[in-house]
C-alpha cells in the first residue's frame, strides 16, 4: 500500500521548495504544521492542519520534513522523542548525515567583487576569483566537497573554533539555496555610515575590477534551475549609477531578488520589481527613533527613510514584501522607545521583522539587558501577528536558544 506523504512544517522555507519536491514526484496529501495559526491555510494550494489531525486523516503516512536544513536534527529529536513519532516515518528530501556542520556550508555563495565567499565569514573562508566563471564554481564545489570531507571525519579546517559550528543532522551534499551579490563591485556606493558596517570605507580605499553587471551576466547561465535565492547587498543600489540596467537584468531573467536598501532614496524603478513580484526590500532601521537613527546611521534621515517606506508599501499587493531589521547594539538601541517605535512602524507598514545581533558580537552571548529587549521584540511581534525571524548566524548559539527557549 502506498503511504500517504504528509510535509512537515509550512514556513518559508517550504514555501520556497515546493515546487522542486513536487517536481520530483513527491506530491504531499497536506501540510502539518506546530504554529497554530497557520491551521486552516494553504501553502501552494496545500491544507495546513494540526500533525495529530494529519495523522488522524492519514493513519498510513511517511513525514518529509520540509524545514530548512539547520532544522532538520532538532525537528527530527522533537518529533521522536516529544510527538512519538516512529524513527523509520521520518524522511528527508536529500541523503542526511551526522557530522560538524553549519546551515552555510554548500547552500549560499558569495559573490564579491575580487573573490567568492562560502559562508557568512565572508573573512574568513574565501576564494580568490579567475577569468573563467565556470572554473569559479567548479572551485567552489570541490572546496566545499573538501570541507564536508574533512568535518565529516574530525580534521582540521577552515571552521574551526566557529561559533556556528556544530555536531547535527546535515545534508550529504547540501544544495545551493542562497546566491549573494555583496559588496565591493567597482561601481558600489553607499551614502550612510553605520556604527556596525565597514562598508562605505570598504568602498573608499579599495579598487575592484569585476562589475556587478558583469558577474550577474556571468551568473546567468548558471540559475536554471530556478529555485535560488538572490540577495542584492551591494552597497546602497538606490543611489548606484547602474541601478538601472541591475532592474533590467532581474526582470529579464524573472529572479526573485531580495534587495538590502536604505530607503534613503526613493527608486520608481525598484518599486515596480517589487508590484511586479520580483523584489522584496530589506531596511536595517535599528532603531524606532529619530535620535537613535542618526547616531546609528551617521545621518539624520529618518523621517525621509519612513516616508519613502510608506511610499514602497503603496506599491505593494501582498505581504511580506518589506522586511525591516533590527540589529541589537548593547547600550545604543536596547531600550523602550526604540523598540515600541519600530514595533509601531512595523505594523503601520505591515512589514516582516528581522532581529539580528551586532556581527561584531557574535562569538560571545549578548548581555541580559539587550537579551531581554530582544525578547520583548520577538513578543510584540507576536502580539501584533507580525512576522519575524532570528538571523541565526548573527547570534551566539547560547543567545539563539535563550530566545527560542522561551518563545516555545
Amino acid at each position: 500500500m502506498m503511504k500517504s506523504l504528509i510535509f512537515y512544517g509550512a514556513g518559508k522555507y517550504a514555501e520556497d521548495n515546493i515546487s522542486r519536491w513536487t517536481r520530483a514526484g513527491l506530491l504531499p496529501v497536506r501540510f502539518a504544521d506546530s504554529n497554530i495559526e497557520k491551521h486552516g491555510l494553504t501553502l501552494s494550494g496545500y491544507e495546513i492542519y494540526s500533525l495529530d489531525y494529519a495523522i488522524s486523516q492519514y493513519p498510513e503516512y511517511d513525514l518529509y520534513l520540509s524545514v530548512g536544513v539547520d532544522l532538520l536534527g532538532r525537528v527530527t529529536e522533537y518529533l521522536i522523542n516529544e510527538r512519538g513519532i516512529p524513527r523509520e516515518r521520518i524522511k528527508y528530501f536529500d541523503a542526511v548525515e551526522m557530522r560538524q556542520g553549519c546551515k552555510f556550508i554548500g547552500t549560499r555563495i558569495q559573490f564579491f567583487g575580487d573573490k567568492f565567499g562560502t559562508c557568512c565569514k565572508s573573512s574568513v573562508v574565501v576564494i580568490p576569483y579567475s577569468e573563467n566563471f565556470e572554473e569559479n564554481i567548479k572551485n567552489y564545489n570541490r572546496f566545499i566537497m573538501g570541507l564536508i570531507s574533512k568535518l565529516r571525519f574530525g580534521d582540521m579546517s577552515v571552521c574551526e573554533d566557529c561559533a556556528q559550528l556544530r555536531y547535527d543532522l546535515w545534508p550529504v551534499n547540501p544544495r545551493l539555496e542562497v546566491v549573494g551579490f555583496d559588496t565591493a563591485f567597482k561601481e558600489n556606493k553607499c551614502n550612510f555610515n553605520c556604527i556596525y558596517c565597514g562598508v562605505k570605507k570598504s568602498l573608499e580605499d579599495e579598487i575592484h575590477q569585476l562589475s556587478l553587471i558583469d558577474m550577474m551576466r556571468n551568473f546567468e547561465q548558471f540559475c536554471g534551475e530556478g529555485n535560488l535565492s538572490i540577495v542584492l547587498a551591494s552597497g546602497e543600489i538606490s543611489i548606484m549609477p547602474e541601478r538601472d540596467k541591475v532592474f533590467e537584468i532581474i526582470k529579464e531573467n524573472h529572479w526573485n531578488v531580495h534587495v538590502f536598501t536604505n530607503a534613503s532614496v526613493f527608486s520608481q524603478e525598484l518599486a515596480e520589481l517589487i508590484h511586479l513580484g520580483f523584489a522584496k526590500i530589506q531596511v536595517s532601521m535599528d532603531a524606532g527613533t529619530a535620535t537613535t537613527f542618526a547616531k546609528i546611521k551617521g545621518i539624520d534621515c529618518y523621517n525621509k527613510v519612513v516616508a519613502n517606506l510608506r511610499r514602497y508599501s503603496n506599491e505593494i499587493q501582498s505581504t511580506g514584501l518589506i522586511e525591516l531589521k533590527f540589529i541589537l547594539l548593547p547600550g545604543v538601541n536596547d531600550n523602550e522607545s526604540d523598540v515600541n517605535g519600530f514595533i509601531e512602524l512595523a505594523e503601520q507598514l505591515k512589514a516582516d521583522v528581522v532581529i539580528s545581533s551586532d556581527n561584531r558580537i557574535v562569538e560571545k552571548p549578548l548581555p541580559e539587558k539587550t537579551l531581554d529587549y530582544a525578547l520583548k521584540l520577538c513578543k510584540m511581534c507576536q502580539q501584533f501577528k507580525i512576522q519575524f525571524n532570528l538571523t541565526t548566524e548573527f547570534f551566539h548559539p547560547e543567545t539563539y536558544q535563550k530566545l527560542t527557549e522561551a518563545l516555545s
